[in-house]
């Protein structure tokens, strides 16, 4: 009947809707997933230059130990901080060691001598050679060529001397400078400070690690 049929067409027409609506919400889910999974919120964990993927290497870590034994003047970094390699960390008190250093750098400057040894060299060689150059042309005597040389070699002797010493002010500078930096505990490597354990004031053990 015609009741009947339209009861019918009714029904199928609700299907087809209800049908829709959940093909609709399965496929905005889905999508919704989709979504999700291309675009992941990832926490990294530092690798080593060159790893790949998460399978390089940690990090390397080291504990910094004082060269020699004293007093912890001050620390220059936090825990937490980055640092860059040869970045002065830690410094031990170092007064005397600034005072060699300044001896040093006072005796290393001190080139008058040297200056003037040059000078009286020079000067005894040129008189030298112009007494054997007279000597040839038949004035003047060998006796004063052998005085004349004389005292180039004893002003050769003192030039040698004052380099000698100058020398070993240089080399002295040196070692008074490579004294203070045992002072100082730097950085070996670009990092993060990750542990302090000493502070100001403490004293430094070289069996002990600072950092």
């Amino acid at each position: 009947s015609e009741t009947y049929i339209m009861r019918t067409l009714f029904q199928f027409v609700n299907r087809t809707i209800l049908f829709v609506v959940v093909i609709n919400l399965a496929s905005s889910a889905s999508a919704d997933e989709l979504a999700t999974k291309k675009t992941p919120r990832l926490a990294l964990t530092p690798l080593a230059a060159g790893g790949l993927g998460g399978m390089g290497k940690p990090l390397p870590q080291v504990e910094l130990h004082p060269a020699i034994n004293g007093r912890i003047a001050k620390v220059h970094v936090f825990e937490g901080q980055k640092v860059l390699a040869g970045q002065l960390l830690v410094s031990l008190e170092d007064r005397v060691a600034r005072a060699a250093l300044k001896v040093a750098q006072v005796e290393a400057a001190k080139k008058g001598a040297l200056v003037a040894a040059q000078i009286d060299f020079n000067l005894a060689d040129q008189q030298l050679k112009r007494t054997t150059l007279a000597f040839q042309r038949g004035a003047g005597s060998q006796f004063e060529i052998d005085e004349k040389m004389a005292v180039r070699d004893q002003a050769k002797a003192t030039l040698d001397q004052r380099l000698e010493d100058q020398a070993k002010a240089a080399a002295e500078l040196a070692a008074a400078q490579a004294e203070l930096e045992r002072y100082a505990i730097r950085a070996p490597f670009a990092g993060e400070i990750v542990r302090i354990d000493s502070r100001t004031g403490n004293p430094a053990d070289p069996t002990k690690p600072i950092v």
